[in-house]
């Protein structure tokens, strides 16, 4: 799928106009997301990869990692669900 595909596939999920970069798009994807599952699910994941190379993890992220570090600064870290 071409990047120029996603802009419009963002701007359904969100429902304001993708603009990359833009602070609002930011705000409403952490409101309609389900970001602490997602944490909760790479989570899981990695408990059941421990021991393993990442290699032979896979599925696997740790971006996960860097999500729940920034939701600190987040204003709107009570709507994060």
């Amino acid at each position: 799928m071409r990047r120029e595909a996603y802009f419009s596939i963002l701007t359904k999920i969100v429902g304001i106009k993708y603009e990359k970069n833009s602070s609002k798009v930011v705000g409403e994807l952490f409101k309609k997301s389900r970001v602490r599952q997602a944490i909760e699910w790479a989570e899981e994941l990695e408990k059941m990869h421990e021991g393993k190379t990442p290699s032979a993890s896979c599925p696997s992220t740790n971006v996960y990692k860097l999500v729940d570090r920034l939701l600190v600064y987040s204003k709107r870290k009570s709507d994060i669900r």
